[in-house]
């Protein structure tokens, strides 16, 4: 089996892990590791555990992504299943006791701006910018577009942080809630457990409705182009 030696390079190095480690956690020796990044010739066997060290499907370490992707065109599929998304979200609010029990500006604010602010320390801000704009991507592709792969490790990344901002915003509301808990009564400290959770299905929301579909489609995008 052929694999990029330059992309299974690139997957290891953007989780700072040495080949060892790569070898300790796909379960392969420390040689053959070494001929995957050299030569890119392994087994099927070693490429599925490569993949599967690196939570990303098999696929994605065949070849070398297109420099250019991009169709021009409105992606009305795309549009359609974003919409479809949120009236189902929103009636699963209305269904589970009302809009109101789940909004929270503050819990929003953590759930969106920490993990762009986490992305800004790790990647900086031009990739960063980079990665967010490609939001834009579930609904227009721009004709030809260059070096998008680029932006892929930013939105691994992006969907990890968004669960770290997520659990970090519900501990950090469940702290509150400790310190004012001998002064509520019983509604209030379920209203305050609620509060809690909120930054927490954002964040899901946040990297599974947009950043996660979001990457899927960049690498569907690139992969369909370099594999015609």
């Amino acid at each position: 089996m052929k694999v990029s030696p330059k992309k299974v390079k690139m997957l290891r190095e953007e989780r700072g892990w040495s080949q060892e480690h790569l070898a300790e956690i796909s379960g392969l020796s420390y040689r053959t590791i070494q001929r995957i990044e050299k030569e890119g010739h392994c087994s099927l066997e070693s490429k599925m555990a490569v993949a599967s060290a690196f939570l990303v499907s098999p696929i994605e370490l065949a070849d070398e992504y297109n420099e250019e992707i991009g169709s021009g065109r409105i992606q009305w599929g795309a549009i359609s299943g974003v919409i479809l998304c949120v009236l189902l979200v929103f009636m699963a609010l209305v269904f589970g006791g009302g809009v109101s029990m789940v909004v929270d500006a503050q819990s929003l604010i953590i759930a969106v701006l920490l993990p762009i602010s986490l992305s800004m320390i790790s990647h900086g801000y031009h990739l960063t910018w980079q990665a967010l704009k490609l939001l834009a991507w579930l609904f227009y592709e721009p004709k030809k577009s260059q070096k998008i792969h680029l932006s892929l490790p930013v939105l691994r990344k992006l969907i990890t942080y968004a669960y770290s901002a997520g659990i970090a915003g519900a501990l950090l509301a469940v702290l509150s809630s400790v310190n004012f808990f001998h002064e509520m009564d019983k509604f209030q400290f379920v209203s305050s457990i609620q509060v809690a959770l909120l930054p927490i299905i954002y964040s899901v929301l946040l990297a599974e409705l947009l950043l996660r579909p979001m990457h899927h489609k960049i690498c569907g995008l690139l992969l369909a182009k370099a594999n015609p």
